[in-house]
């Protein structure tokens, strides 16, 4: 975890927030470590409360929080793909936790869709050939 003197901030808007990902992101940085999204909440204080009301669609600064906590999922984003990249013993490690939606939810985009298989049997004596 990254050290942090005094009392823990108190997020009200989305500047703050993006700022305080920021802090949080760039120490992770420094010290070479994945700066992953329980670290972050434990960091800033915030419980899943805070998570909710930022990602409500009717919360006036929604918008604005909504880019706030993309933007920490890029910085999460970044730091798997580059590492990925250039160390091979951590590829896998980082790929698995690129496909997770918080860090970029790669190979993901195919889970859900619903998949076919159409037999012919036309040629093979038709329908009764299977009972």
């Amino acid at each position: 975890m990254i050290d942090r003197t005094g009392r823990p901030p108190t997020i009200v808007t989305p500047e703050q927030l993006k700022d305080w990902t920021k802090k949080y992101c760039d120490g992770c940085e420094e010290r070479g470590i994945f700066p992953d999204f329980a670290g972050m909440m434990l960091w800033l204080s915030l419980e899943d409360e805070d998570i909710e009301r930022f990602q409500d669609p009717n919360n006036p600064d929604y918008e604005g929080f909504k880019k706030a906590l993309a933007y920490g999922r890029r910085r999460r984003e970044s730091y798997l793909s580059r590492t990925m990249a250039g160390d091979n013993k951590r590829a896998i490690g980082c790929y698995n936790a690129l496909k997770e939606p918080k860090n970029g939810g790669y190979g993901n985009s195919d889970k859900n869709k619903e998949q076919t298989l159409n037999v012919n049997v036309v040629g093979v004596g038709g329908v009764e050939a299977f009972k």
